[in-house]
């Protein structure tokens, strides 16, 4: 049976993106490959747990939809995590992911995958072939810095530019990034801001 370094497991409403609102347990996984300053995952907070016992955690919610986030969740072999959650009950799996590691070990397991690229860092080629959403942040980005997203954009049900979210005030810079992004490209950008912030929720 395997095990899992796991920050967190809580319910609560995806704040952002395609599936805002919806009600989700979040099944945070420690241990990353990048060490963004922003993270919001404690990593020295981990404890072990096997699928069982995620499940079991997991059940206590009764929520049928769960996002597997970390940290990098794929950094992890996730097949028998994510066979026991829907031998449990489980209809619905998310999975948060900053792609740079390939995602075709998830394909079929997964039902919907949201890459958040980082400013510099490569992203794999299969992300373009099974990412459903292209969150990114605004970290003093320049319009020329999505080029490298536009060719690949018309995959994605969702994509979006979120407002740096570190307690800094960019939203203004933002609007005006997504302004010029949509003037230069077909595709359209959305502004993405974390209302579960707002809202005090997790």
């Amino acid at each position: 049976m395997n095990t899992y370094p796991v920050s967190e497991i809580f319910k609560s409403l995806q704040g952002e993106g395609f599936n805002i609102g919806r009600e989700v347990v979040f099944i945070r996984l420690a241990g990353c490959n990048l060490a963004c300053e922003w993270c919001d995952t404690d990593h020295t907070a981990a404890s072990v747990l096997d699928e069982a016992e995620i499940c079991q955690r997991v059940a206590r919610f009764d929520c049928r939809s769960v996002v597997l986030t970390g940290g990098e969740p794929s950094l992890h072999d996730l097949t028998s995590l994510s066979h026991a959650l829907r031998r449990s009950g489980v209809k619905w799996i998310g999975m948060e992911t900053n792609g740079t590691k390939s995602l075709k070990p998830f394909r079929g397991m997964i039902d919907y995958i949201t890459v958040s690229p980082k400013k510099g860092v490569p992203l794999d080629d299969s992300v373009w072939d099974m990412a459903d959403e292209l969150r990114v942040v605004n970290d003093g980005l320049s319009v020329l810095d999505f080029d490298q997203y536009v060719g690949c954009c018309a995959r994605y049900r969702y994509i979006s530019v979120l407002s740096f979210p570190d307690g800094g005030d960019n939203l203004f810079e933002t609007i005006k990034l997504l302004s010029a992004v949509n003037e230069r490209n077909t595709a359209s950008w959305y502004l993405n801001q974390q209302i579960h912030k707002a809202l005090n929720l997790r």
